[in-house]
């Protein structure tokens, strides 16, 4: 599945309902650089990386404590998730957010 192009990649409202309004312009940048805005990408590069904002397995469910992939659920658990992480590490996290 894929968002409709636009700002965002049409995922802007998903993103602003976990993130604070600050951070939305940088969360959309990251995620779209992460996965093109694609829910259920896989990374291709040999790592568990998943979803819009490429979790990886283990990583996913230490912050949800959830069975992974991420890319198997919703955006906007996806989205829920990506927010919690980063209120605890920020931004380090992603490689795109470097």
């Amino acid at each position: 599945t894929q968002a409709i192009a636009g700002d965002c990649g049409g995922w802007q409202p998903v993103v602003a309902a976990h993130f604070p309004a600050e951070q939305v312009g940088k969360a959309c940048a990251v995620m779209l650089c992460e996965s093109g805005g694609r829910v259920d990408v896989a990374n291709e590069q040999g790592s568990s990386a998943s979803g819009l904002w490429q979790f990886l397995d283990s990583t996913w469910e230490s912050v949800t404590g959830r069975p992974a992939p991420a890319g198997a659920y919703t955006p906007d658990e996806q989205t829920a998730a990506a927010a919690a992480l980063w209120s605890s590490s920020g931004w380090s996290p992603w490689s795109c957010a470097r």
